[in-house]
């Protein structure tokens, strides 16, 4: 896991690509390597992140309820958490969470989330074909 900041801001672009650098950090890739899933609707935006993650060697497993969040393993201990951004109530935000709590926050403020709705459920597959 590498801690990659997000390049992308709601406030100057009309949507930030958090969870885009939530991703590269999991997977330890550059930003410029990752989909840019803000521009997805939310139909499509879960496929594009599930097969990015599947050629590098990783499944994407659904979302998780907030309570469940302290029990799952993640990928060695690291889980994508979504919530209330603390920059605004109305807009989510992604940072990465390590044995329940905050480790990583991809905007410079670092300061995570106001509330957990969500969290991603990303495990590395037994014997990856990466390519």
């Amino acid at each position: 896991m590498i801690q990659v900041y997000q390049t992308r801001f709601p406030e100057i672009h009309g949507k930030g690509n958090c969870l885009g650098a939530c991703l590269a950090s999991l997977v330890e890739e550059a930003i410029e390597e990752i989909p840019p899933l803000e521009h997805l609707s939310s139909f499509f935006w879960k496929d594009a992140m599930s097969g990015f993650l599947n050629r590098k060697g990783y499944k994407f497993q659904g979302c998780g309820k907030p309570e469940k969040l302290k029990k799952y393993p993640g990928v060695d201990g690291y889980v994508i958490t979504r919530g209330v951004s603390p920059r605004n109530p109305n807009a989510t935000h992604a940072v990465i969470y390590l044995n329940g709590g905050l480790y990583h926050d991809p905007h410079p403020s670092g300061k995570g989330l106001v509330k957990i709705i969500e969290f991603y459920k990303i495990e590395m597959l037994p014997n990856p074909d990466v390519v």
